[in-house]
């Protein structure tokens, strides 16, 4: 059996077409958890009219407490013998699981990833997979090829991945601070070609809000992970490296725009970003990083407020120009 887990927070207009994707699933084997993240427009009443004429759903209705919180609600209560998650304003193919669990019984993967749409407004973005049968430790690498997602969507997982993780609550960019955990602890992982899942882009969601705190969850995610490969996989810290210092450069110079009391809030992050970056990153980074974040993580070095004010008004200017 596989146990789909469905957070759901204030997406009625795209959630009927997510669960009917979901039971239509031509592996019929499903225990499908749905969670009503606190939503206050018709989210609730849905869920449980799908909950009312599948035996197959079961619907959770909390306080909102963030899409972390409701996947681990999710897998508190999963009884599966694999794991699948569904975002609510998306849909997936009539036989993605059925393709996915064939495939992790073929090739014995803890863990298989397909391919996805991502779906804008104007525009369909392709995310096509090269087919790899890889070990756990390799799949890390793969993560920085972009041959292997962070994202939890677009996989079929081992029970057993789940066993000892859980994602860290309030905060985004949880898939970034659990992913590479997993892959660490299986001894296979499975990429497929097929196009299975369709991911919705849209402007408002929580992940695409550029903001302090979506920033500083972004950091912490990458130091987190630095940490952990230092310590076991000391090969893969450089590469690690190059990603912090861009939640750093992306971090400082959006810092200095946010009002007082967010600044405040957010103090001992940006002093622990700044320890880090002064003890780990070049006063001018790595050479083969591009200009921008070369100078994105000039800025930490020296903290003043002189010193947030330029990088500000040079990351605006620059991105002025990639405009025009």
């Amino acid at each position: 059996m596989i146990s789909l887990i469905v957070p759901v927070y204030n997406v009625e207009p795209y959630l009927r077409k997510c669960l009917d994707s979901i039971v239509n699933q031509t592996y019929r084997d499903l225990e499908i958890l749905v969670i009503d993240d606190g939503s206050i427009d018709g989210c609730g009443q849905i869920c449980d009219e799908y909950g009312d004429e599948d035996h197959r759903i079961k619907v959770f209705h909390t306080e909102n407490r963030g899409l972390s919180a409701a996947r681990n609600l999710g897998l508190d209560n999963a009884q599966g013998e694999w794991i699948g998650f569904v975002d609510s304003d998306d849909w997936i193919e009539a036989d993605m699981y059925e393709v996915l669990h064939d495939r992790a019984i073929e090739s014995g993967a803890d863990i298989v990833e397909c391919g996805f749409n991502c779906l804008y407004s104007d525009k369909i973005i392709v995310r096509q997979k090269k087919e790899l049968t890889i070990p756990g430790e390799e799949a890390i690498r793969e993560l920085y090829k972009h041959r292997l997602n962070d994202t939890v969507w677009n996989k079929l997982w081992s029970q057993n991945c789940f066993k000892h993780i859980r994602f860290p609550e309030g905060r985004v960019f949880e898939d970034v601070a659990t992913t590479y955990r997993i892959l660490y602890s299986v001894n296979r992982v499975c990429t497929i070609s097929a196009i299975k899942y369709n991911y919705n882009v849209r402007k408002g969601s929580l992940s695409r809000k550029i903001n302090i705190e979506n920033l500083i969850g972004y950091w912490r995610s990458h130091k987190e992970r630095y940490d952990f490969l230092e310590n076991r996989l000391p090969g893969f810290v450089n590469l690690e490296l190059g990603l912090c210092a861009k939640a750093v450069a992306r971090t400082w110079a959006h810092y200095y725009s946010c009002d007082k009391g967010e600044r405040i809030l957010y103090n001992a992050d940006i002093r622990d970003m700044n320890i880090f970056t002064k003890k780990n990153i070049p006063l001018f980074g790595n050479n083969n990083w591009e200009l921008r974040l070369q100078t994105g993580v000039f800025f930490p070095h020296f903290e003043s407020a002189l010193s947030f004010r330029i990088a500000w008004i040079i990351n605006r200017i620059v991105r002025f120009l990639k405009q025009n």
